[in-house]
């Protein structure tokens, strides 16, 4: 490792967007070394990248390699806030849903008397009912929220696209 004539970064990035990070990253003048994937998480990869520690409109382009990275991680936020709201209200009504259902069928099968064929069965269909509204609710809530997200994400992307054409002019290279 030549630590005075060279500059080293190591970036983690998920499997498929690897290609995305390699090229953008040497839009900056970086060339990619290594990659390895990660050993826990499937979905993961590590690339390490150099290039010469001298050059032109260096600080300028580090500049720029902040603001690409904040765009990237800003996506990736945006890209997880996707499922999340639906996730969370399809959770919580599936278990009201589930606890309804199995009162109902306790009710029915250790309660004896007319309350429970009455309540027993109206408690599941309760369930059932909560189910579907919830699942129907969380379905138009992620759809509402995928929207919103890739419009953001389209926004970053475009930051990103801009930041790395005036890395490209700064380096003097071909578009």
């Amino acid at each position: 490792m030549d630590i005075l004539n060279y500059d080293y970064i190591t970036v983690t990035g998920k499997i498929q967007a690897a290609d995305h990070i390699i090229e953008r990253y040497g839009d900056f003048g970086w060339q990619l070394t290594e990659r390895k994937d990660d050993k826990l998480y499937c979905d993961v990869t590590h690339m390490s990248f150099t290039r010469p520690h001298k050059m032109e409109n260096k600080d300028e382009l580090q500049l720029l390699q902040v603001r690409l990275e904040i765009a990237y991680n800003t996506a990736g936020k945006y890209a997880h806030k996707i499922s999340q709201r639906a996730t969370l209200l399809g959770n919580a009504v599936g278990l009201l849903a589930a606890g309804f259902t199995v009162s109902g069928v306790v009710l029915l099968l250790l309660v004896g008397g007319l309350v429970s064929l009455i309540c027993g069965p109206v408690l599941m269909a309760t369930g059932v009912v909560c189910g579907v509204v919830g699942a129907l609710i969380s379905y138009k809530l992620y759809k509402k929220d995928k929207k919103k997200y890739a419009a953001l994400i389209k926004a970053e992307n475009e930051k990103i696209d801009a930041l790395c054409s005036k890395a490209k002019r700064l380096r003097g290279a071909d578009e």
